[in-house]
């Protein structure tokens, strides 16, 4: 997750930042989904 997070962050990709920040809410949404052992 961190490495993703890192690669896909909105200030790491300025010139790409409206698909790196759908790429990282993706990957906080599937993280949040893997950690909570209630989903």
């Amino acid at each position: 997750y961190r490495k993703a997070a890192l690669k896909w962050h909105p200030d790491k990709n300025p010139d790409n930042k409206e698909y790196a920040e759908q790429r990282f809410k993706e990957i906080a949404e599937a993280y949040e989904v893997l950690s909570d052992s209630k989903k």
